[in-house]
């Protein structure tokens, strides 16, 4: 839901995005209250893919890059960031 409220605040023209903390409150909430039913049918019937996809990559985060899917891994005791590609 959020990455679709970004979308919508980000998308908005002629208006320019907005820069400051109230100005960005207000953007969230009049994308939030402009939302419809079929905003919200459309998150519910993409559940389960997106719970298959935070399966398959254990609910870590993860990233596409040229069409691969890469998995973000931290290693220990630093934070280095490693990829790892899933097949």
């Amino acid at each position: 839901m959020w990455a679709l409220l970004k979308r919508r605040i980000n998308s908005r023209r002629p208006r320019p995005n907005p820069t400051t903390a109230e100005a960005i409150k207000q953007a969230v909430i009049e994308e939030w209250d402009a939302l419809t039913v079929d905003d919200y049918e459309q998150m519910i019937l993409s559940m389960p893919e997106r719970i298959r996809k935070g399966l398959a990559n254990e609910g870590g985060a993860y990233l596409v890059v040229d069409g691969v899917k890469i998995s973000t891994v931290y290693l220990e005791p630093t934070p280095i960031r490693s990829f790892i590609a899933l097949r």
